[in-house]
């Protein structure tokens, strides 16, 4: 869950030793430690598994769990939707993490499984607050064009109606918070202000025009390394969209 510790993702349990491991190290920026500390790639070359956090010792600030709510309501179909996620938390995720995060072969990592989970878990939450639409997959291959629920999932030669509109594909999982109520109740609190604040301490004490992307993640991609091409209208509409809903949340005003 890229929305909890989401302005220090570095201390979220999940990049721990204990866990998946942290930064890559040393000139090879290598993952050291965690669960993967020895593990090696075979694809595209034979290496370690490595990492390059976006901002030197963290990944910078991930998108919270406000912002994420204000692009479910605001989506009134999928191709909005997916649009509007692979542009905005999604992609920064892959940004902040760095390096093989931001290639094609960044299910090297195992990191990369966690996080499309929640890809997979805010997608849900989006289909449980739209039911009417729920099975809607409008939108189109890497090759432009239209996918159908007939269309075949690549290597598993399965139509994607198997796997997306019975909601778990036969594997029993679902997740936390899908009702439409509890959602509604969260995005709506009075105490969202101090919520975010909580969260913040005293990191803005002022907000004024010298407040950076240390605060605010936004996705800027690196024209040599990145794994998707974005389209440049949604990407800077959800990066003034979470801004905005950062500092609305506190309050503030530039």
């Amino acid at each position: 869950d890229w929305t909890r510790n989401w302005q220090n993702p570095e201390t979220n349990p999940v990049l721990s030793n204990r866990f998946m491991g942290g930064n890559g190290v040393g000139r090879g920026n290598c993952v050291r430690d965690g669960l993967i500390h020895d593990w090696d790639r075979s694809f595209p070359t034979q290496d370690c598994v490595k990492r390059g956090f976006r901002q030197g010792n963290t990944p910078g600030p991930f998108w919270p769990m406000d912002a994420v709510l204000r692009v479910l309501q605001s989506s009134n179909d999928f191709r909005t939707f997916s649009t509007n996620i692979e542009n905005g938390p999604h992609g920064n995720v892959h940004l902040g993490i760095g390096l093989d995060f931001q290639e094609m072969h960044a299910p090297n990592d195992p990191l990369f499984f966690l996080h499309h989970g929640m890809v997979d878990r805010i997608w849900s939450i989006w289909q449980a607050q739209n039911p009417r639409i729920a099975n809607d997959i409008t939108s189109n291959d890497i090759d432009g064009n239209p996918i159908s629920p007939d269309t075949l999932l690549p290597f598993y030669n399965e139509p994607i109606s198997s796997s997306v509109f019975d909601g778990s594909s036969g594997y029993c999982y679902t997740y936390d918070d899908l009702a439409t109520r509890s959602l509604e109740e969260f995005i709506n609190k009075d105490d969202m202000r101090s919520r975010l604040k909580s969260q913040l301490g005293s990191v803005l004490p002022i907000c004024n025009s010298t407040i950076t992307e240390g605060y605010f993640p936004s996705v800027k991609p690196d024209t040599n390394h990145f794994m998707f091409a974005p389209n440049i209208t949604a990407r800077d509409q959800m990066n003034t969209l979470v801004r905005n809903e950062v500092l609305n949340i506190l309050n503030c005003r530039v």
